[in-house]
């Protein structure tokens, strides 16, 4: 499975499965009460999948970020976190520190 899944991702193809599960990374009972807040960020330099998947990575290794969506082809990218916890601004950094440029989405 994972020489497949490797094999796809070398290809170019768009492999999905793997992003959602990660994606989804399940936001508890804070989600179901409103206490998460969105952030829609510009991001410079992402052009393929892998990208985007290393930014996700990255972005969901910050302490209270619950969810991290990412689309290559609108270079964007849009994050659900606890306000209690972090701020956009530490979302910005992670991205930055992924290589990439970020702004806040207009």
């Amino acid at each position: 499975m994972r020489r497949l899944i490797l094999a796809c991702a070398l290809a170019g193809a768009v492999v999905a499965a793997p992003l959602a599960a990660v994606a989804s990374k399940a936001a508890p009972a804070a989600a179901a009460k409103g206490k998460l807040a969105t952030t829609n960020l510009s991001i410079g330099g992402m052009t393929c999948q892998g990208c985007a998947s290393g930014i996700q990575r990255q972005v969901l290794k910050v302490n209270g970020v619950k969810t991290a969506k990412l689309d290559h082809v609108k270079k964007s990218g849009s994050f659900e976190y606890d306000p209690k916890v972090c701020k956009p601004a530490d979302i910005l950094a992670a991205v930055k520190k992924s290589g990439y440029t970020a702004s806040l989405a207009k």
